[in-house]
């Protein structure tokens, strides 16, 4: 005898139990005092068999998700299986729960089902219970077979149970072989849709834990294209924003109020971002730094990047105003946009990923965010940004700066408006006779520069487009040489119109 046949003893003495192994159908001879079994009856006919794969192809197409699908699995047992009842049990937290059932247990109750479920457990494989089982477990005559539903890990999650009972108009007295396999095909297909399930729900929690970093396109193809994340040099927009002057913020407020302001700013700024399709690289300090172009294409970043800059300062706007009656000062936000190559990958280590951009492009972007400070401007652009720009966007060309370890000089200019069109007439004006004073200062003609400059100081918009750094600027280019300003001793010439810039 093959070692995978197995016999099963029964409760009573005189009992026996078929068993059916996943591979082939192996039965004992059924007896009951010494007396043969009446017959099971004839085998299926074709038209059974076709409508037995009919309702099999009908519950492979529906999700263990849809409402209702365990209730037409279950049913499925009886019709078309020709069993009089049908069950569904999930194993939970080492316990067996009903999920579906055909009948109201006139004929048995769950506690009497456990013996059989448990003994599912220990043989990992369809079991086959005859007719004529102990009376104290299930009715007499009562026939059961019981199917395991499988993880994918082959793990049993549950089983469907069959029952056939004796009773008027049926004369059967077990269960046949086919009748059997057919509930193991739908044990099968069950267990495949618990599969399939489980993975859904995985991937959804995958996908709204990559959504609340990447936005939804991004997120849905990083679902479906997981070598997007693989380390890879691409053209992209970065976005570096900070709060300024935060340490008066704390000082101000209790803890727990700036701890208060302080998430109420992120999450606005994180939105701003976010609705330009924004990557978020990471938080830090009193910031945040975002990412366009990476992992996938976007036709338009650099402008997306602009976008969002301006919403964060629309946003700044409105939370100074929710806490005007607790902070005696408004808030300001320092943003530096630049665009470069960066390698993009996993930015993090093997113990903890962060997907993000490395590289010089990276250095810059947090540097024009820190020029903020001395230019006096809300955001600073980089040339290599503007390049891509369309040519409508309202900008400032505000100077050409130098700085420490970056080899090339720098243009810097200041976003004003999403469209020039839409600054007044008397704005536009002003801009451009500060880069026509820029202009001067630039070819040598500092007498000149510093005049004009002297005249935009006097100007009420200086308040709103600060003249005061390159004022300065100009104003020690016409000193003697060591009188000049401290940031410009290093300048290989005094004729160089690009600016040294000094950056802690």
């Amino acid at each position: 005898m093959m070692n995978t046949r197995k016999t099963f003893l029964a409760a009573g003495q005189n009992s026996r139990r078929k068993y059916i192994d996943a591979k082939h159908l192996r039965t004992c001879s059924i007896t009951n005092g010494g007396k043969k079994s009446s017959p099971t009856g004839r085998a299926p006919d074709l038209g059974t068999l076709n409508k037995w794969f009919g309702a099999l192809q009908q519950i492979q197409r529906r999700s263990a998700a849809a409402s209702g699908y365990f209730e037409q699995a279950v049913r499925q047992i009886c019709d078309p299986g020709g069993l009089e009842a049908g069950r569904i049990y999930l194993r939970e937290h080492g316990r067996w729960n009903l999920l579906a059932a055909t009948d109201d247990f006139s004929y048995s109750h769950v506690g009497k089902e456990r013996p059989f479920l448990d003994t599912l457990l220990e043989e990992r494989q369809l079991c086959f219970h005859p007719n004529s089982l102990d009376r104290n477990l299930l009715k007499r005559g009562t026939s059961v077979v019981i199917a395991p539903l499988l993880d994918k890990g082959g793990e049993i999650i549950g089983a469907l149970w069959g029952e056939r009972r004796v009773h008027t108009g049926n004369r059967r007295l077990g269960i046949r072989q086919l009748e059997a396999r057919w509930l193991q095909l739908l044990s099968e297909t069950v267990s495949a849709a618990l599969i399939r399930l489980e993975e859904e729900r995985r991937h959804a929690n995958t996908r709204l834990l990559l959504e609340q970093v990447f936005p939804n396109e991004v997120a849905r193809q990083l679902t479906t294209h997981r070598d997007l994340l693989a380390g890879r040099e691409r053209e992209v927009t970065l976005l570096f924003a900070d709060l300024k002057g935060s340490t008066k913020v704390f000082e101000q407020l209790k803890p727990e109020a700036a701890y208060e302001l302080m998430s109420e700013l992120m999450e606005e700024l994180t939105t701003a971002a976010m609705q330009e399709a924004g990557v978020l690289i990471d938080y830090f300090g009193d910031g945040l730094a975002v990412m366009w172009n990476a992992p996938t294409d976007q036709t338009e970043h650099a402008l997306a990047a602009c976008r969002a800059a301006l919403g964060m300062q629309q946003a700044m706007k409105q939370v100074n105003e929710r806490w005007r009656e607790k902070l005696t000062f408004p808030l300001r936000l320092g943003i530096g946009i630049h665009s470069g190559p960066a390698l993009v990958g996993n930015s993090g280590s093997r113990q903890r990923i962060k997907y993000g951009p490395r590289g010089q492009t990276v250095v810059l972007a947090s540097r024009l965010e820190s020029a903020t400070r001395m230019l006096d401007a809300g955001i600073l652009v980089s040339g290599e940004t503007v390049k891509q720009l369309p040519f409508w966007v309202g900008l400032r060309r505000l100077c050409t700066i130098r700085i420490p370890n970056i080899s090339e000089p720098v243009t810097v200019h200041e976003l004003c408006a999403p469209d020039e069109s839409d600054m007044p007439a008397d704005e536009v004006a002003f801009v451009r006779r500060y880069e026509t004073a820029l202009q001067l200062f630039e070819q040598g003609d500092h007498g000149e520069a510093c005049c004009q400059l002297a005249a935009l100081e006097e100007d009420p918009l200086s308040e709103r487009y600060s003249v005061r750094f390159l004022s300065e600027h100009v104003t020690a280019a016409l000193r003697p040489g060591p009188r000049r300003r401290h940031n410009d001793k290093r300048r290989d010439q005094l004729s160089d119109p690009a600016i040294l810039f000094e950056l802690k």
